[in-house]
């Protein structure tokens, strides 16, 4: 209903005498945002339907603490190795004394992003949710976070997690505001049914709001056409699970010299010289071993009658170590040969801005004396430098 003083709507939102019905507010348009802050000032001053209402600003956080991100496991869910305030982030050192420091599972606090799908199960990613994985990787991984734990819920720590802006580095960014201004995420509602007092948000559950009303009017993402953007469910393929495609890709890809190159990012380390490799070009994740050093074995629990294995040493500081300097990052893999069991083995190459081009990983581990040299390798494979030369 439009008046000369103007939407009649948007002035009962302003002055508390009405809530916005959220499965209406994309039809709205550009007039969405303006609905929005009208619900908000009303809210946060509680006038009239919101006299009772309970701040999510009031509620105190359970912890806070600094870290550094490690890993990004979906679009709201990290890992993070808690640090002391100042203390600089040396992999090294942590792997070689895990006990001091903790690595915590962080989900982000009020909001929703498309679930990644799995190869096993047979489904597919959802729409969006790779790129909300990868814009999350841009903006944290390796990186300093300040974390609020707001609440812990069904064993999960839920937390406010803010970073460094890039080009003020004294402004903190909220990267669930970020997630949900990119059109990457969606706020979640509590239901109705939910008593006022119960329902618990993230302290900016104002903020998210907006950013998320501000998408919705720009179309981005989520909030736009699936199909416009190029974006499609997508299925990625486990070349491990059936050792006859892995060969059959090698087979196919493999150049005059018996060789593939390729662009990828590790996704999981096993230990501290086999990764789990993931080739966006291709699509698909395969494991391989690195074929000119091995590091110590891990430990594994018994499992489906095989008997437990207990860790060689150093065999967990190795594989910690690789997981802290290379998961989700860029690397580019040289594979060399294909074993019966479809695991890749070649070397793996970390790019290296210092010295200008790529770092064979292998030199580093052994370097660092968490992996030995594997002669019969080095002999068979012409392409394998001279590591004597390097260790002397």
């Amino acid at each position: 209903v439009l008046h000369p003083r103007g939407n009649i709507a948007v002035e009962m939102l302003r002055v508390g005498l009405a809530k916005i019905a959220d499965r209406s507010l994309p039809f709205i348009g550009k007039d969405a945002l303006g609905f929005r802050q009208a619900e908000i000032q009303a809210r946060t001053s509680s006038k009239f339907i919101w006299a009772n209402h309970s701040l999510a600003s009031s509620i105190a956080p359970v912890r806070c603490f600094e870290g550094v991100c490690t890993e990004i496991i979906s679009g709201d869910t990290i890992m993070v190795v808690e640090l002391p305030p100042g203390q600089t982030f040396a992999p090294l050192a942590i792997a070689l004394n895990q006990a001091a420091y903790k690595e915590i599972k962080l989900s982000l606090m009020s909001i929703r992003v498309p679930r990644l799908g799995s190869s096993r199960a047979g489904s597919p990613d959802e729409p969006w949710s790779r790129e909300a994985k990868e814009f999350i990787t841009s903006k944290l991984l390796g990186c300093r976070v300040y974390v609020t734990v707001e609440c812990n819920r069904d064993e999960r720590d839920y937390a406010l997690i803010q970073y460094n802006d890039v080009v003020n580095p004294s402004l903190k960014r909220n990267i669930a505001e970020e997630l949900c201004s990119a059109g990457l995420a969606s706020v979640t509602k509590v239901p109705k049914a939910v008593p006022e007092m119960q329902r618990i948000h993230s302290a900016e559950y104002d903020r998210l709001l907006l950013a998320e009303t501000g998408a919705l009017v720009s179309l981005k993402g989520l909030h736009g056409s699936i199909s416009s953007n190029g974006v499609s469910k997508r299925l990625i393929s486990d070349l491990v699970s059936d050792p006859k495609e892995s060969k059959q890709f090698f087979s196919e890809n493999v150049n005059s010299s018996n060789q593939i190159f390729l662009k990828g990012q590790v996704e999981y380390a096993f230990s501290g010289s086999r990764f789990k490799i993931y080739i966006p070009a291709k699509m698909c994740t395969f494991q391989l071993n690195l074929s000119e050093a091995k590091s110590p074995l891990v430990g594994k629990p018994s499992q489906n009658g095989a008997a437990a294995r207990s860790s060689e040493k150093l065999g967990d500081e190795a594989r910690l170590y690789s997981k802290l300097v290379l998961v989700q990052r860029t690397i580019d893999i040289q594979i060399t040969d294909c074993d019966k069991n479809g695991v890749f083995s070649g070397r793996l190459s970390v790019p290296s801005s210092a010295k200008g081009q790529p770092e064979n990983y292998a030199k580093t581990l052994v370097a660092l004396g968490l992996a030995k040299l594997d002669r019969y390798a080095l002999e068979r494979d012409n392409s394998s430098e001279d590591f004597d030369n390097f260790m002397a």
